[in-house]
């Protein structure tokens, strides 16, 4: 009826991580000063590379030891479908942004500078060969938190059922009601 210690632990360390990595991203690609642009992209780096190892133990629980809780009994299954899609791409987008981030700074030689201590011209990442597909990763990734989070906004203040505590107690979820069974139980009363 819930998610177990280490399914919410890792759930909560890749989301902060993921946030802290959006907002690393717009830094640098927003910053023009070289040196600044190099630190952020260290950090930047090294945050990618522990959210490859968070998003692979992530997703190794969830196809190995996880004992997710059942579909709610209501909703319907197309509903159901597009929770376990997004899910699933929630999983995989992360690790496909490492991928592709550290494809970019290593096809532009970026990486020399960023690891290296290499000096000259810094390339230009944008017309770098790996730029489209780490920018559609993390676009991708962006825009299915976004829904994600929509949908637990959704079931949190519309349905109120009760959904969102699978993730964030230890004692048994009381079963779920819809909105609509709490309205009309109450209106007998």
């Amino acid at each position: 009826d819930r998610y177990g210690f280490v399914a919410r632990a890792l759930h909560r360390t890749l989301s902060i991580l993921i946030f802290l990595q959006l907002a690393g991203g717009l830094a640098a690609a927003g910053s023009e000063e070289v040196a600044h642009k190099i630190t952020i992209l260290k950090l930047h780096a090294t945050l990618g590379i522990l959210i490859g190892l968070v998003a692979a133990a992530r997703l190794v629980w969830w196809l190995v030891y996880d004992k997710r809780p059942q579909d709610v009994a209501d909703m319907p299954r197309i509903q159901a479908l597009a929770s376990h899609g997004v899910h699933g791409l929630l999983y995989l987008l992360p690790l496909a942004a490492v991928v592709t981030g550290m494809a970019l700074l290593s096809g532009s030689g970026a990486s020399a500078f960023v690891f290296g201590g290499a000096t000259g011209a810094f390339p230009d990442l944008r017309a770098a060969a790996g730029f489209t597909a780490h920018w559609l990763a993390v676009m991708g990734l962006a825009g299915f938190l976004v829904v994600h989070i929509c949908a637990t906004i959704h079931h949190l203040f519309v349905k109120r059922d009760n959904i969102a505590a699978r993730l964030t107690r230890d004692e048994p979820v009381p079963p779920t009601v819809p909105a609509e069974a709490q309205i009309s139980a109450g209106s007998h009363r």
